[in-house]
C-alpha cells in the first residue's frame, strides 16, 4: 500500500493500482535512464510532476491503449502521514 511514497520506486515497483508503470507504459519505460529507474521514488516523482522530467530521447508517453501515461498518475494521491506497507507475494516455487 502506498503510503507517502519516500520508499516505493515510481519506475519499478508494483505501486499503480498493483501495476508497475512498465505494465501500463512499456513504450515510455524504455526511454527513462536506467539510473532515475532505480532510484526516482514515488513521492519524488509526484512532486510537480518530476516524472516527466526523467523521460529521456522518445516521444511516445502514451501507456496502455494509447492513453497518455500521466493521465494514470494525475488522480494518485499521497498519504502524507501514512508510511508505506509492502507486501511480497510468493511465486508459484514458494519462494
Amino acid at each position: 500500500m502506498v503510503g507517502n511514497g519516500a520508499s516505493i520506486k515510481f519506475w519499478s515497483d508494483c505501486w499503480l493500482h498493483g501495476k508497475t508503470i512498465a505494465e501500463d507504459a512499456p513504450n515510455m519505460i524504455q526511454i527513462i535512464p536506467k539510473r532515475a529507474g532505480k532510484q526516482r521514488m514515488v513521492a519524488q516523482a509526484l512532486h510537480n510532476r518530476r516524472w516527466m522530467s526523467d523521460i529521456k530521447g522518445g516521444s511516445d508517453s502514451r501507456g496502455a491503449g494509447g492513453v497518455p501515461a500521466n493521465l494514470f498518475v494525475d488522480d494518485f494521491h499521497l498519504q502524507h502521514d501514512i508510511p508505506n506497507h509492502h507486501q511480497w507475494l510468493l511465486m508459484g516455487s514458494g519462494s
